[in-house]
């Protein structure tokens, strides 16, 4: 580094510590070539500590809060769908029913959307989507309901 002139013009500064080189030279230089190898990281083979981060307490610790979370959820809505009434409970699952039907044929109806000719576009749309409700209502449901229905209030 070139200390002949200083930032405020002066010549013959001091370097003080404050300064800065961006030279290649400057500080100390690393040793790239090959040598020794370094100790094995911790959790390596022979290594001490986790040898992934699933085992670390961090991650037990994180993952044990997110499976009570889960768990007390759950719970929470096996005790409200016991509080329904049998009529609740069959409104429940085909409301459920209908809204899978419905995504169903929507999320198929985007693969094939661009395919169809700009006149028929609006008369399928709305086509499917009706078609997907009634599925929903008097297909999906009703199997639906004979299959949980030990699972039913009588």
């Amino acid at each position: 580094m070139d200390f002949k002139k200083s930032r405020s013009g002066k010549k013959d500064a001091k370097p003080s510590e404050k300064t800065f080189s961006a030279s290649p030279d400057y500080g100390t230089t690393i040793d790239a070539s090959p040598g020794e190898r370094p100790a094995a990281r911790p959790g390596a083979a022979g290594g001490q500590g986790p040898r992934s981060i699933q085992e670390t307490k961090a991650w037990q610790e994180g993952t044990g809060g997110l499976k009570r979370m889960w768990h007390n959820y759950v719970t929470m809505l096996g005790t409200q769908f016991k509080k329904m009434t049998r009529r609740e409970q069959e409104e429940l699952i085909t409301r459920l029913s209908q809204i899978v039907t419905i995504g169903s044929a929507a999320l198929i109806t985007m693969l094939f959307y661009g395919f169809i000719p700009l006149f028929l576009k609006i008369f399928v749309l709305p086509g499917i989507l009706l078609g997907a409700y009634w599925a929903g209502t008097n297909v999906v449901s009703p199997i639906m309901i004979a299959r949980y229905e030990q699972y039913l209030n009588p």
